[in-house]
């Protein structure tokens, strides 16, 4: 009678069920009491902290809900009961980490004193690997391992040790030693450690996908994928089909992987809506193939829900996402927006030391942004130090990336046989491992390099081909963002019966601002005689700095008609300059 007359008078009382039988304070309520209760018996907390643990305990072991391990273990650590925490953190640690809450369960083992955790091996091993994904420096990953080894004095944690290293040869780019320390795992790991098991298979997946070997990386993957899923691990089950959907994103099987990343998607979304934070992955993943699709609005709004979900745990994921949206504000002429987007990239990118793959990843975009506001100074120096750095542990697809940067870079200097020989040589691996939406964009990047050297028929003959592999997966983008110079040879294939349907496609698909007949090779506006002598020699290969020098020109007047004329040409780099004013007969081929 007493709890309805305190509800009825709206007194801080909240009922929990239809009968009117149990209820909760208010929170506001509950905060004040609580503050009183420990200014006048502080001891007494702990005491019902403790009780209150207890309690959460035993209803954890008959319910399976989540929400009774994480207030068991809360109240344990503001009862100052660290054995009873870390006993219940090291009972929790699988389904929270299944659930992806990393942060949580880093929160907790972190709350523990050191002599709990050095007497919980297995606890200091799941702290090194949670540390490790989250992007903490290699110091602390380095001490928890280093923890977990001298307190595993019988050898019976060396499955999950194994695990760890394998996982940290992994974000150290070394696909070899990945595969050897994730087969040794396996080896050393119980057959009902499904939870690490799962792991190292994907990790066995990734390291095929480092190593080149495709059809064993999907195979691995896969069987992942679907152990995530029967066990109702969300972290291994979204993250797998995440990567079997990049991979064929990257064969060029858009709709597959767009298939995936939905499922993905799908696991990693709570009943109410929440994205968990393994759906990163299969956001990001959704905005690639959204961009590749041409509908930019799509592909940066799942790119920046997925960058929301990676900046819950400090996932490398988020350098990957940060990295996509600046591609995205590069491509819209949006300068300053991209070197924000890079700038906060390299700054993850540098806290997290315990891999250089980031690092890599935002070196080559600065080289992006560089190449298109003409900083040809800036794009050189990134050419020289991607080649005195070479590494003998290369990240397959990022040393792909990389080439293919590069190749773009030495066009852009007006150097296209040197991009045709890296562009050559990335071709023919694309091509030996099926990688068909990396050879479309190579084999435009070949076309525009042999037309700069006024090879037409060689780059027609690149373009038909970019065509025919292009049109199965519906791919657009690669096309489009390489400016409207590529419409001639678009005109040329479809006249030749090559994709015609598609190339009206990729024709409409081109920005508004494109003069309607792309057939029509007159300017709309002349150069200027000024513009003529800047483009004459940035077609022999001079510098901005040294046209400046020769014209007696300020290097921000250079960069001005330069701007000038790749909008009057319709191009966005030197190379399209140079190839497009020859087919206008602007330059001589020599």
């Amino acid at each position: 009678k007493m709890l309805e007359r305190l509800e009825a008078a709206n007194l801080f009382l909240l009922p929990l069920d239809d009968k009117r039988y149990w209820y909760r304070y208010h929170r506001l309520l509950a905060d004040v009491l609580r503050e009183r209760l420990q200014k006048s018996e502080p001891e007494r907390t702990f005491t019902l902290h403790r009780r209150a643990s207890s309690w959460y305990a035993r209803q954890a072991e008959v319910s399976e809900a989540s929400v009774f391990i994480s207030e068991a273990i809360d109240h344990a650590l503001q009862g100052d009961h660290p054995a009873q925490a870390g006993e219940l953190i090291e009972a929790g640690a699988e389904s929270t980490l299944m659930r992806s809450e990393l942060t949580t369960f880093l929160g907790w083992t972190e709350s523990l004193p050191d002599q709990i955790l050095i007497s919980r091996p297995r606890l200091c091993v799941l702290q090194a690997m949670v540390r490790l994904i989250t992007g903490r420096p290699l110091e602390e990953v380095t001490q928890s391992l280093e923890r977990a080894s001298q307190a595993d004095s019988g050898g019976d944690f060396a499955g999950e040790i194994a695990t760890v290293r394998a996982m940290l040869a992994t974000f150290q780019g070394d696909g070899q030693a990945t595969a050897t320390l994730a087969e040794q795992a396996l080896q050393l790991l119980p057959e009902e450690s499904i939870f690490l098991r799962t792991l190292m298979i994907d990790g066995l997946g990734i390291a095929y996908l480092m190593l080149g070997d495709f059809p064993a990386a999907i195979q691995a993957l896969e069987q992942a994928a679907r152990m995530g899923e029967q066990t109702g691990n969300v972290l291994a089950a979204a993250g797998a089909w995440g990567n079997v959907a990049g991979l064929h994103m990257t064969s060029g099987h858009l709709q597959r992987a767009h298939e995936l990343l939905e499922r993905a998607l799908e696991l990693a979304t709570s009943p109410t809506g929440h994205r968990l934070p393994a759906a990163g992955k299969a956001l990001l993943g959704l905005g690639q193939v959204w961009r590749e699709w041409n509908d930019i609005e799509a592909a940066e709004r799942y790119t920046r829900e997925g960058v929301a979900c990676f900046e819950q745990y400090g996932d490398v994921g988020t350098v990957v996402g940060l990295a996509s949206l600046a591609r995205f504000s590069i491509e819209a002429g949006e300068f300053n927006i991209a070197r924000g987007q890079i700038a906060e990239a390299e700054r993850i990118a540098f806290e997290s030391d315990a891999t250089d793959i980031d690092d890599r990843l935002v070196h080559a975009l600065k080289a992006f942004l560089a190449l298109a506001e003409g900083d040809d100074k800036a794009a050189e120096q990134w050419v020289q130090d991607l080649r005195s750095a070479a590494t003998d542990k290369p990240f397959y697809h990022l040393q792909e990336l990389e080439q293919t940067t590069l190749a773009r870079v030495l066009l852009g200097l007006n150097r296209p046989q040197e991009a045709l020989e890296i562009l050559n040589s990335v071709g023919r691996n694309a091509k030996k491992l099926g990688m068909d939406k990396r050879l479309v964009e190579i084999l435009v990047l070949q076309a525009l390099a042999h037309d700069a050297m006024g090879e037409e028929a060689q780059a027609l003959e690149a373009i038909e081909t970019a065509l025919r592999i292009g049109e199965a997966g519906g791919m657009i983008r690669t096309f489009i963002t390489e400016g409207k110079w590529l419409g001639r040879f678009l005109h040329e294939a479809a006249r030749r019966g090559t994709t015609p349907e598609y190339v009206g496609r990729l024709l409409a698909a081109f920005p508004q601002d494109q003069p309607e007949r792309m057939k029509q090779y007159d300017l709309v506006e002349p150069l200027s005689e000024r513009e003529l002598e800047v483009l004459s020699l940035l077609a022999e290969g001079f510098t901005n700095a040294e046209i400046g020098e020769r014209l007696h020109l300020a290097l921000s007047t250079v960069k001005w008609h330069t701007s000038n004329i790749y909008g009057k040409l319709g191009v966005k780099n030197r190379a399209q300059a140079v190839a497009r004013a020859r087919s206008l007969g602007l330059l001589t081929e020599n």
